[in-house]
């Protein structure tokens, strides 16, 4: 779907989409494993969620295999064991049943560099939303005022194209 949306939206607007890239729920559920287990959690917990999924976890808990931790999450050897044994201590029901979502990019390109839509104005987001809302033929869209918050040279460039298309198919 992003190369989809960056075909038909690029070069000025992109697209990027980063695989299991929301993992805050199942940081919370490691933190609150290692709370009180006299590790330094906070650090141990967002290297474990960033490079080990639960169910690889799982194994490693099972295996007791805290080489392959140590290896995954950039830990040292002593650290991962004793991270391991907290976890078959704690449990892992809430950890495995953690919703790890993908995470989606949108941004725009202004001048020679593109901006993560989270650092832009409300026009420039504006600018990058309204085009992807009208990707979607397959519904109405009532639209007050568009070009509020929005330059006049995306107006034209973008927006009248993609009305255009729209009444046109």
């Amino acid at each position: 779907m992003a190369d989809k949306m960056n075909a038909a939206l690029g070069p000025r607007i992109g697209v990027a989409v980063e695989k299991f890239g929301q993992y805050a729920e199942y940081t919370r559920a490691l933190t609150e494993a290692f709370r009180g287990s006299g590790l330094k959690y906070n650090n141990l917990a967002a290297a474990i969620a960033e490079a080990v999924s639960p169910r690889e976890l799982v194994r490693f808990v099972e295996e007791q295999a805290f080489s392959e931790l140590a290896q995954a999450a950039g830990l040292p050897r002593d650290r991962a064991a004793r991270a391991l044994g907290v976890l078959q201590e704690f449990g892992l029901g809430e950890i495995v049943t953690c919703a790890i979502e993908d995470n989606v990019r949108l941004r725009l390109l202004d001048g020679t560099e593109y901006k993560d839509i989270a650092t832009l104005s409300a026009g420039q987001r504006c600018t990058v939303i309204l085009p992807i809302v009208l990707q979607h033929d397959e519904r109405v869209l009532v639209i007050d005022q568009p070009e509020d918050h929005i330059d006049n040279a995306f107006i034209t460039d973008s927006l009248i194209r993609a009305v255009a298309a729209q009444v046109g198919s």
